[in-house]
């Protein structure tokens, strides 16, 4: 597959003693779908977070709309519209984000939550067809994508290929955080 994007989202679940991974696989399951949508989740089981294996990589995800066929869903479970992400879930995220942006040769600004499909509507990458099937607070109002990239970016072998696009989504971050809504329709 030739992946553009790894998008991030969260289940807008609380995260308990249950495995909530598989409460997810089983409801896209009864959806019809082959498996559960996403690539990769994150958990806490037994006191850790964990990274969970969901569709492989060379099957098509069903996370996002209009992207599926080119992006790696990965999703935390939790719902950050209520509260922060964990610490210790960000940098499991952190730690398998950077492998997937080294094994697929991608650039940071490759990395975008749910929400921010508007700046690629906004490129002209997406239609508004497509846009309006990803209106979302998704990964949360408590999660900033930018400063997720920016931890991220700490590592000296990811880079920035596109610093306008990153530019771009950080400032559209930025806004969708200090408003706390989701505004653009």
């Amino acid at each position: 597959m030739n992946f553009k994007y790894i998008v991030i989202h969260h289940s807008f679940t609380e995260d308990g003693k249950v495995v909530n991974w598989q409460a997810i696989r089983n409801y896209h399951l009864s959806l019809g779908w082959k498996d559960i949508g996403y690539h990769f989740g994150i958990e806490l089981i037994n006191n850790n977070y964990e990274i969970l294996v969901g569709r492989q990589l060379d099957e098509i995800g069903a996370h996002t709309y209009g992207l599926n066929n080119q992006s790696i869903g990965i999703c935390l479970i939790g719902n950050f519209d209520s509260k922060e992400p964990n610490e210790n879930q960000l940098l499991k995220a952190v730690i398998l984000v950077r492998t997937l942006l080294k094994i697929f040769n991608l650039g940071v600004e490759s990395v975008i939550g749910h929400r921010e499909t508007y700046v690629l509507y906004k490129r002209g990458i997406i239609s508004y067809d497509v846009l309006k099937e990803n209106i979302k607070s998704c990964p949360g109002f408590n999660f900033s994508m930018k400063k997720f990239r920016e931890i991220v970016s700490k590592d000296e072998n990811i880079r920035v290929l596109d610093k306008s696009f990153l530019k771009e989504l950080n400032d559209f971050d930025e806004k969708v955080l200090n408003q706390r809504k989701i505004f653009w329709i």
